[in-house]
């Protein structure tokens, strides 16, 4: 069974978050390749915005508790 791995990074490079995909066993063609990837693709994009969003609202988090009063960030 064929498998697609996903690492997001950050700006730094260090890594958000891996994710892996499991597709179907029988893809023996460039057009199955690209039909079982593209109906992955809602889930993809789905875990990718959830995952870029949890990190900047970290990254927003820490900023509001280093410095509270600071309103030019």
């Amino acid at each position: 069974m064929a498998r697609i791995k996903l690492v997001i990074l950050d700006d730094d490079g260090s890594e958000l978050r891996t994710h892996e995909y499991k597709l179907i066993s029988t893809l023996n063609n460039l057009t199955k390749i690209e039909r079982a990837v593209e109906q992955l693709r809602p889930q993809i994009l789905g875990d990718v915005t959830q995952d870029l969003l949890e990190a900047e609202q970290k990254t927003f988090t820490k900023k509001e508790h280093s410095n509270p009063t600071d309103t030019t960030a």
